[in-house]
């Protein structure tokens, strides 16, 4: 697949030295981020979520961004610097492109102790090289569970049939789930799956990205916890995680941070808390979480948030649609929200229909004791709940439910 792809290396790239080492190692384009910032007027103040950047670089806030001392050229004059700088070292290599160094991670030499590393990583990294002339190639291990659960229900959706998987999975299985969806539409069975969906229950400690860019028809369901970037960029299925151990501060902890980041679709169910910044920029999804950390529903524009358990601080910044449903007798509830959150509101009957529906899903899928316990306060929850984003308040008998809730409500 390398001569189909282009990898980009990026974090903390400084100077031409850095691209060198990239290109040697692989890498056909850079980002840089923290850099070009610096050269616009960046201070590193390290305050870009708050809205309150001094120069006016990540910041909406007009008075501040009358502030902003950058100019284009100062970029442009940068890049120029570090393409001088790389032409030198290419110099020193005796070579005219920097095509001619991809891959080579013979020229790096590394040594550790006493034993030469250079010729193993060499062996390694050459099957990165868009140079097939080179000799030496390898396969790059990939992950094996991921692997075997795509030739199976690939196996399965090419007969008409539905499938059901079950297997362990470890931290060193990461993004299952993408590897499938990559290959049904490259097959052109998109329709296939979805008419023959596939269930994956699998038990253990998910690596990261676990449910990353799924599609209709694909159902994930972990007993378990998961690592950072669970469903990330879902466009449909499901995933469901079911923690499993010690609880921690009396609620499970079940995922890590930046769970949906930029999901456009499908449905997440974990019976649990999660890290920081869940709902990032979400935009069709429906999840449905017992509890997250600070930054949560941050640049969401649409979908379905449901928290039935405490947030962290800056919750909702920057949300410009979608919907966030969340338990708030949390002491100190309102301290939590953004000063650049949506105004939250009391539900209204159809926000209590939506959410009375998912909860009734979720118990379904998780069997939650907490969802339990707030399903029986169902006559308790204009007090309990606050909604944030969502439908304007209006007259009952035209308001009707958002598209992207229909399929669960269903």
């Amino acid at each position: 697949m390398r001569h189909k792809v282009l990898i980009e290396v990026d974090g903390g790239l400084r100077s031409a030295k850095d691209v060198i080492i990239g290109t040697i190692l692989g890498a056909d384009r850079f980002g840089f981020g923290t850099l070009p910032l610096l050269a616009l007027g960046c201070k590193m103040v390290r305050q870009c979520h708050e809205n309150t950047c001094p120069v006016g670089i990540a910041t909406q806030d007009e008075n501040l961004r009358a502030k902003f001392p950058g100019a284009p050229e100062q970029v442009v004059q940068l890049f120029k610097f570090i393409a001088n700088d790389v032409m030198a070292y290419l110099d020193k290599f005796g070579v005219n492109d920097i095509q001619d160094l991809l891959g080579r991670a013979d020229l790096l030499g590394l040594k550790i102790s006493n034993s030469d590393l250079s010729k193993s990583l060499h062996k390694i990294l050459m099957n990165f090289s868009i140079e097939e002339k080179h000799p030496g190639f390898i396969r790059h291990s990939e992950g094996r569970l991921s692997r075997r659960i795509t030739s199976e229900v690939i196996r399965s959706v090419e007969r008409g049939e539905k499938s059901f998987l079950q297997y362990p999975i470890s931290n060193e299985d990461r993004s299952i789930g993408a590897r499938l969806s990559g290959e049904v539409t490259l097959r052109k069975l998109s329709s296939k799956l979805t008419e023959n969906p596939t269930t994956i229950s699998l038990s253990g400690a998910a690596g990261q990205s676990f449910g990353a860019f799924i599609r209709d028809g694909i159902n994930l369901k972990l007993t378990g916890n998961a690592n950072d970037y669970v469903a990330k960029g879902m466009g449909g299925g499901s995933v469901t995680i079911i923690p499993q151990g010690r609880k921690m501060q009396g609620a499970y902890h079940a995922a890590g941070n930046t769970i949906l980041y930029g999901a456009t679709g499908g449905q997440l169910f974990i019976a649990g808390t999660v890290g920081q910044r869940f709902g990032v920029r979400n935009s069709g999804a429906i999840g449905v979480v017992e509890g997250c950390s600070a930054h949560g529903a941050e640049y969401m524009t649409g979908g379905t948030l449901v928290i039935l358990g405490n947030i962290g601080f800056n919750f909702a910044a920057g949300m410009t649609g979608g919907k966030a449903i969340v338990l708030k007798t949390q002491k100190n509830f309102e301290q939590h929200i953004s000063e650049t959150a949506p105004e939250y509101k009391k539900m209204t009957d159809i926000d209590k229909l939506e959410l009375k529906t998912l909860i009734e899903i979720h118990i379904e899928k998780t069997n939650s004791e907490t969802a339990k316990k707030i399903l029986d306060k169902f006559d308790n929850w204009e007090n309990m709940f606050a909604v944030f984003g969502g439908i304007a308040e209006v007259e009952k008998e035209s308001v009707q439910l958002h598209p992207e809730n229909v399929k669960a409500l269903d």
